[in-house]
């Protein structure tokens, strides 16, 4: 695979970083994907990340795998490589009654704290997925036409709750409660706009990460 494009965007006063990519497979295909993410400023244990996938010159299925992995390992810096890297131990994961959610339940291995992490995933033409779990993840996988210059979805809102947290039952029937609750990526966005544009105030609206790399998407400029 070959990147033609990248550009990372963040946007200060909506709390949003948004990524650019644009690459061609060793088939000669060229794909367009466009994402946005963000922690909810009101509700600091919701967090939300919205795909956009578009073929460009090309048509067909794609599988999109969507989850929490509970292996995830430290393993970034160099000069920590011969340090212990793994920092959870996996105590349980779940997939409840609601389509394209599951749960996932980690204790730290130290600490001994409980945490819980809930996940929605919505693609546009799978609504529910297939369920796809091992011992140390869960989570579902889609399967997605794609047609050539038609973009397609895919929304995850999660759900992170520990057992630090005061007022509630458990980590886990806290982050499903408040999973159920919440709504839709663009709706869950917009909540605390308005709250927010008035407490950053002169913020400059974007702060990009230059220079871009390669050509934008057809339709699209880094200029500002």
């Amino acid at each position: 695979m070959q990147v033609l494009y990248h550009r990372l965007t963040l946007d200060l006063r909506r709390g949003v970083l948004s990524r650019q990519v644009r690459f061609v497979d060793a088939a000669g295909r060229r794909t367009s994907v466009r994402q946005r993410r963000f922690v909810h400023m009101a509700q600091g244990h919701l967090a939300g990340l919205h795909t956009v996938l578009t073929a460009e010159d090309w048509s067909g299925r794609l599988r999109v795998a969507s989850g929490v992995d509970g292996s995830v390992g430290n393993t970034g810096v160099a000069r920590y490589r011969d340090m212990a890297s793994r920092h959870l131990d996996v105590v349980a994961t779940s997939e409840p009654g609601r389509a394209g959610t599951v749960v996932l339940v980690a204790r730290t291995t130290q600490s001994g704290l409980v945490v819980a992490v809930a996940t929605r995933t919505r693609a546009d033409g799978d609504s529910a997925g297939r369920l796809s779990r091992d011992p140390s993840r869960v989570g579902h996988e889609f399967e997605v036409d794609l047609r050539a210059g038609e973009p397609v979805a895919v929304e995850k809102v999660a759900a992170l709750v520990t057992s630090r947290d005061v007022a509630i039952s458990a980590p886990a029937a806290t982050a499903e409660e408040l999973l159920g609750a919440a709504p839709g990526f663009d709706e869950l966005l917009a909540e605390p706009r308005a709250r927010l544009a008035a407490a950053v105030g002169a913020v400059p609206d974007r702060a990009d990460r230059r220079p871009d790399t390669g050509d934008a998407p057809p339709g699209e400029s880094g200029a500002q």
